[in-house]
This record gives structure tokens, C-alpha cells and sequence, in this order.
């Protein structure tokens, strides 16, 4: 128990100094409280049409959704999950995860002019201690990273196959 309590205030610690240094995930999230992935390129049309689509299937309810004339902005309420194996080992009794898909604009295409966006998920983490039922941020374990990696990669997927509308 000592042991547990002493890697819990160790781990806090070290994702503290690491939230406070400004740091932000670019792919390896372990030990940040921030997941950040690119995802890839789309038409306006199918940025809309398919993070719909694929946040749906993957059960994320959108609650927000804005588009300006640069940007498109997705975001998907809590999802409660059941802790991961290695969050259960921190006292974790309950997880959820949200989902943010932003775009920023990259370039027109010769297809009359299509406008193409960058597509990038951010994902958030909060969980429950047995100690309290305080929803608080918590770090991406290496266990939470993999569930989000083969997000990505659905997603990806889904962006790369299909017929594009210009």
C-alpha cells in the first residue's frame, strides 16, 4: 500500500512538472495529461460528413460542432469506459474519455479549387479514485494510448478509403 501511495505521488508529480513545462503530445503521450495525433487531410465535405460518421460509430456522442471559414472544430461528450488494467492498478474505479477533432486549413486543389484541411483528434482523460467520486484529469497511461492509437487509426482509415468529394 506505501508502495502504491508512494509511485501515485511520484507519477502525479512528474505529470505535473510536465503539464507546467507547456509540454503537448506530438504522438507519445505516456505520462502527459494531453493526447494529440494527426490524423491526415480532407475536403471540407468529407471532414464533415465522415468525423459524423466515424464518431458515431465509435459510440462518442457530438455534443459541439462549429465551422468557420477556417476551420472546422468536433467535440464529443464524456464517454464513460472501464478503466484500463494500469489505471485500475492506480486506484482508478471509473474512466472516461472525450474527443476533440479540430482542421486547420492546408491548400486549394487543382479540382476547382477544393479547399483540403489538416485533420488532428485530441483526446481527454478524466477518472475517479476510490478515495472520492471528484472527477479529475489524469495522465495517458500506456494502456489508454493504445485504445486511443487504434482510434486514430479507424479514423485514418476511413479518411484515406472511399470516394472524395470536391
Amino acid at each position: 500500500m506505501r508502495k502504491l501511495a508512494a509511485f501515485l505521488l511520484l507519477l502525479y508529480a512528474s505529470a505535473l512538472s510536465l503539464n507546467c513545462a507547456g509540454t503537448r503530445s506530438e504522438g507519445s503521450a505516456f505520462g502527459k495529461f494531453d493526447y494529440a495525433e494527426e490524423i491526415g487531410v480532407a475536403t471540407d465535405f468529407d471532414t464533415a460528413d465522415k468525423t459524423r460518421r466515424i464518431l458515431s460509430r465509435l459510440n462518442f456522442v457530438l455534443v459541439r460542432e462549429e465551422r468557420s471559414t477556417n476551420e472546422f472544430y468536433f467535440e464529443t461528450q464524456w464517454k464513460s469506459r472501464h478503466p484500463f488494467e494500469d489505471e485500475r492498478e492506480a486506484g482508478v474505479v471509473a474512466a472516461r474519455t472525450r474527443i476533440i477533432i479540430r482542421t486547420r486549413p492546408k491548400t486549394a486543389t487543382g479540382f476547382g479549387g477544393a479547399k483540403l484541411n489538416r485533420i488532428r483528434l485530441f483526446a481527454e482523460n478524466e477518472v475517479q479514485y476510490a478515495s472520492s467520486h471528484e472527477w479529475r484529469r489524469a495522465v495517458i497511461t500506456p494502456m489508454l494510448k493504445d485504445y486511443l492509437d487504434d482510434i486514430v487509426e479507424r479514423i485514418r482509415t476511413e479518411f484515406r478509403s472511399g470516394m472524395r468529394k470536391f
